[in-house]
């Protein structure tokens, strides 16, 4: 009878044969390549929403109502559903719209700074291992993208991010697909369509890294191999697919 080990040996073997033939390589930004800590934003807007209340002359009660940020862990993390988050994501609300949506309760004295800062919290950085697995794949001949749900406010600093580490677009990545600019979001179907067409990939030479199970399962609708990853989860699957491909 075959053993639980024999199972995991037969299903990563099929796994690598799959790989094989991957030309393309699609990742996630936030929770892949980039750090996440959505509580240091939750906990920047209750330091917001506390100093505001300071200088708020109302009542108790009134001030506590003022004071709720309409933002949640889900919205951070992309399964949030407010309709203000998602125009925000496909660049239908400004950064200055969606931040006067969020701070609506608190002290007009709340700058626009003060509010980027918090937002921007929670993106940690792209540390130096996935840095250099991304420029050793591009050394091997694959295509590495980017594609992600995300916001005018945040593509910013991935832009700083990026210039400060030493990632040059068109270099260690071929391209990146934004939701804010693309007008698309996961896990719709159009989306997926939309990066295939553009970047003129064919979905069975197509790997997908998501850390979403939700955007893990369109890609593979889409008919691109998909594996949901955190972090450096999917460092050794890069590291086999480098190894193999230098056969």
């Amino acid at each position: 009878m075959e053993n639980e080990v024999d199972k995991v040996e037969e299903k990563n073997f099929w796994i690598m044969q799959e790989l094989d033939n991957i030309k393309n390589i699609v990742f996630d930004l936030g929770g892949v390549l980039i750090d996440l800590e959505p509580e240091r934003t939750l906990k920047a807007f209750a330091e917001l929403k506390k100093y505001s209340l300071t200088l708020d002359n109302n009542s108790l009660a009134e001030k506590e109502e003022k004071g709720k940020s309409p933002i949640s862990i889900n919205d951070l993390i992309g399964g949030g559903e407010s309709e203000w988050m998602q125009k925000y994501q496909v660049g239908e609300m400004t950064t200055e719209e969606f931040f006067s949506h969020v701070a609506s309760g608190y002290h007009p004295s709340i700058t626009k700074k003060q509010l980027e800062e918090a937002w921007c919290a929670m993106l940690i950085s792209l540390p130096t291992n996935r840095l250099e697995m991304l420029k050793r794949l591009r050394k091997a001949g694959y295509q590495v993208l980017i594609l992600s749900n995300t916001n005018e406010a945040h593509t910013a600093w991935v832009h700083r991010h990026f210039e400060k580490i030493g990632l040059q677009i068109g270099k260690h990545v071929d391209r990146v697909y934004y939701s804010n600019e693309i007008g698309l979001v996961k896990p719709d179907q159009a989306c997926y369509e939309y990066v295939i067409q553009d970047a003129h990939i064919l979905p069975n030479e197509t790997l997908y890294i998501d850390d979403l199970e939700k955007n893990v399962k369109a890609g593979q609708l889409a008919g691109w191999t998909s594996i949901q990853a955190i972090g450096d989860e999917w460092i050794e699957v890069a590291e086999n697919m480098i190894e193999r491909r230098d056969w």
